[in-house]
């Protein structure tokens, strides 16, 4: 409990520094996996706690991550360009309707299941390595969006 507690804490800390510089686009989510989600401040994520899980709730998008996953939240900046990206450099971006996954290599592709595993749709990868699916018209549940080797469960 005191874990969750401090995290909290340092997210609602963290949260009050950023949005007084206005200097600082994204929320940052990093597992100790070392994947890396971002998410657009523009999109005003909110951060709570159900259980052990915290939970970033965004304009019609909900995830989870389980508090003992969870390495380190912060902030920063869109990136302005694509340098030596590695397979495992692969990070989903979630902005308003679409999730975007970056750091693909030309082989891979986004795929947007539903929970019981039938392919919604599936995006080719750009020339930056990039591929994006628009979710605003799926139904209220769960979906997962896979992306080269990292996927991600995701709550509308």
């Amino acid at each position: 409990m005191k874990k969750i507690l401090a995290l909290f804490v340092a997210v609602f800390a963290v949260f009050q520094f950023a949005s007084a510089a206005y200097t600082n686009d994204d929320l940052i989510i990093e597992t100790k996996s070392g994947q890396k989600v971002n998410y657009s401040l523009s999109t005003r994520p909110v951060v709570t706690f159900e259980g052990t899980d915290l939970v970033l709730t965004g304009t019609g998008v909900k995830v989870l991550y389980p508090v003992s996953d969870v390495k380190e939240i912060t902030f920063g900046t869109h990136p302005t360009g694509v340098s030596n990206v590695k397979s495992s450099d692969i990070t989903f971006v979630v902005s308003g309707s679409e999730i975007t996954a970056k750091g693909l290599q030309k082989s891979d592709k986004l795929e947007l299941y539903t929970v019981d595993g039938k392919v919604l749709t599936t995006k080719a990868v750009s020339a930056e390595g990039e591929a994006t699916v628009d979710i605003s018209s799926l139904n209220g549940g769960i979906y997962v969006v896979k992306a080269g080797e990292k996927s991600y469960k995701i709550l509308k």
